[in-house]
């Protein structure tokens, strides 16, 4: 039974994205690992993407709509730690 259990569980949670998350400049200097619920993206809010410490905030939405600020750019990216600072295959949306 514990087997079947654990199996059930290792299922469950591959199917659960890993993405960045942090609040601000210097929490997103060094962002901490987040398991986001099912059905969601990792995703980026920044002024620009032409920096290296870009990212004003970075966690898990199902879209850029929910997280989005006015005047600031959301990416959103759809496999493990995509929205690092040097994330890949984002699809961006202006607010």
């Amino acid at each position: 039974m514990l087997v079947v259990q654990i199996i059930i569980e290792s299922a469950i949670s591959a199917q659960c994205l890993k993405c960045y998350s942090c609040d601000g400049f210097e929490d997103c200097a060094d962002p901490r690992e987040e398991l986001c619920p099912k059905n969601n993206e990792c995703f980026t809010v920044a002024q620009n993407y032409d920096t290296k410490l870009n990212g004003l905030r970075k966690g898990c939405s199902p879209t850029c709509d929910r997280v989005n600020i006015v005047g600031m750019l959301c990416r959103t990216c759809k496999f493990e730690l995509c929205n690092g600072k040097t994330g890949k295959q984002y699809s961006t949306q202006d607010g």
